[in-house]
């Protein structure tokens, strides 16, 4: 299996992991690699926090996890909300064609009756 054709692919990524979940390694090591093969920072966040939870065994994994979900719901929204902008600005310059057209197309028309 060529490894390299599906490492930005998260999905494709898991199968990798669960692959590599044998007994000749060790799980906390699998969740590391999906974190480094994923190759990004959420998920690399994601797999190291599974990895010391495995092996250290620190409470609080799930307040962890939970702030997580919010960092990234919030991380989200902020994106949306500056991809909103961007198309505002994109869409400023048609706006201003359409409303030349629309009073070329009242005013000549007046001007003609004239």
């Amino acid at each position: 299996m060529n490894h390299n054709l599906i490492l930005h692919i998260p999905h494709a990524s898991t199968y990798i992991t669960g692959v590599h979940c044998v007994p000749a390694i060790h799980l906390a090591a699998a969740y590391g690699a999906f974190g480094r093969r994923c190759r990004a920072h959420c998920y690399l966040k994601l797999g190291s926090s599974l990895e010391q939870n495995l092996r250290q065994g620190i409470s609080g994994l799930e307040q962890q996890l939970d702030q997580e979900l919010t960092q990234a719901l919030e991380q989200r929204k902020n994106q949306a909300l500056q991809a909103g902008e961007r198309m505002e600005t994109k869409m400023l310059f048609p706006m201003f064609l359409l409303l030349g057209l629309v009073m070329a197309i009242v005013m000549i028309p007046a001007f003609m009756s004239m």
